[in-house]
């Protein structure tokens, strides 16, 4: 069963909760994250992502909702079937991982998303990206 997990700070990997990966976050705050080979399938709903980097990543059905990605880096990470409403996307990169393989974005919903000073984001999905305001 996910657990519920409100307005807490998240300075690292060591500081992310057992069995994370399907949980609820509202409110909180995820920084210096260094993760490889980890899935997430929860939801993120009002957080802020600052300065992780996320080696071969799977977002499986992930819903980001008002989320804010502050100089972050993506490499080999696959996004599938993922909503994006609201969100922020700030000097992150979207990156070819070691085998020459990059980011995916399959089935994939964005609804009023900004991006700005951002890198490797796919054409089609970036076209869907409203300019800053």
């Amino acid at each position: 069963m996910a657990a519920l997990h409100e307005s807490t700070d998240f300075p690292g990997k060591a500081a992310l909760p057992k069995r994370w990966q399907g949980d609820v976050y509202r409110y909180c705050t995820f920084a210096d994250l260094e993760l490889e080979g980890q899935a997430f399938e929860g939801l993120l709903d009002a957080c802020v992502l600052s300065h992780c980097t996320w080696y071969w990543g799977l977002f499986n059905g992930t819903r980001f909702i008002e989320v804010e990605f502050r100089n972050c880096v993506f490499r080999g990470t696959a996004f599938a079937a993922c909503i994006f409403v609201t969100c922020r996307f700030v000097n992150c990169r979207f990156i070819k991982d070691r085998m020459d393989s990059p980011c995916r974005f399959d089935d994939c919903a964005w609804h009023a998303c900004e991006q700005l000073g951002c890198e490797g984001l796919p054409h089609t999905d970036a076209a869907a990206l409203a300019a800053p305001r």
